[in-house]
């Protein structure tokens, strides 16, 4: 069974020896593909029957009955097929889903791994003092205090040259977004100018367009998002309502959701069509030209 760390960083808290046990109305504790098979097996449907009804390859179907999740296409993909395949059952989805969940945080004993113990250093009492050690004390004190006394007595046309720089306006850098710094050069601004808003920028200078993408995302209902920016930075999210998030691309943004239809999206300051319908996994790629014909699920 695949142990999937961002999982366990976000459902549970696990150790080597302390687990907790899920049950359904059984003594006995079982996987979440073991609970599925069991149902269907009581209901008396066959695989084929199942892909008919909820769209779900026979392949897939398989693999979350023997908790192979490493065969499923991604995370957002497993979360959804395990909500859709226990609706199907009658079984309830958020009780599959938290033991699904168990699953995935046990840890073995041999992944535990072994405490260094700690090594004592002798105390600083046991280091036995030597009489010209405070000789050299005394002799670096001496010397620092001849240089203060030294330089206190230099002429004032330092200190004036100082006070002149100081007086003198500073200038700032403002340098291209991180991911243009390779390919760009640095430009040089006072602070006497009065620099725009980012917000007046984007919108009186249409050139901008080409340098970067703009997507904001509003979540209507809670589900899980795993988005990549410019097929380098990955990023992954548990959405709560309300949640309201903004990113910035050069180019693409690839998008995975558990719930297509529990987010609204805006993409430079034009508003998207629905990703998909509330509940199923939908995987989209966005850039500077998306028309909303382009969801792949």
């Amino acid at each position: 069974m695949m142990n999937w760390a961002r999982f366990q960083r976000n459902i549970c808290r696990c150790s080597g020896e302390r687990h907790m046990t899920v049950t359904f109305d059984s003594d006995e504790s079982m996987s979440a593909g073991q609970l599925l098979r069991k149902s269907r097996l009581e209901k008396g449907v066959d695989l084929d029957e199942v892909a008919r009804v909820t769209r779900i390859t026979k392949g897939y179907l398989l693999a979350l009955e023997d908790d192979a999740l490493e065969k499923l296409p991604s995370e957002a993909y497993a979360r959804g097929f395990l909500r859709i395949y226990a609706n199907y059952l009658g079984l309830p989805a958020e009780k599959v889903s938290t033991l699904y969940q168990h699953n995935t945080c046990e840890i073995t004993q041999e992944e535990l791994v072994p405490l260094t113990p700690r090594v004592r250093l002798p105390r600083a009492s046991n280091i036995p003092s030597k009489p010209w050690l405070w000789s050299l004390a005394a002799v670096c004190l001496a010397v620092l205090a001849g240089s203060f006394l030294f330089t206190d007595k230099e002429p004032g046309a330092t200190r004036e040259n100082q006070s002149r720089q100081l007086s003198q306006p500073k200038e700032y850098v403002v340098t291209a977004p991180l991911e243009n710094l390779l390919n760009s050069e640095s430009t040089t601004v006072s602070p006497s100018q009065n620099l725009p808003l980012q917000s007046e920028i984007t919108a009186n200078d249409p050139s901008l367009t080409d340098q970067g993408i703009v997507l904001r995302m509003r979540a209507l209902e809670d589900g899980y998002l795993k988005l990549t920016i410019d097929d380098a930075i990955t990023q992954q999210y548990d959405l709560k309502a309300g949640d309201l998030i903004e990113w910035k691309a050069d180019k693409v943004f690839s998008l995975d959701l558990d719930n297509a239809g529990g987010v609204e999206a805006e993409l430079n300051g034009k508003i998207l069509k629905p990703f998909g319908a509330k509940g199923s996994p939908a995987h989209i790629i966005l850039s500077a030209g998306y028309d909303g014909e382009k969801t792949k699920r």
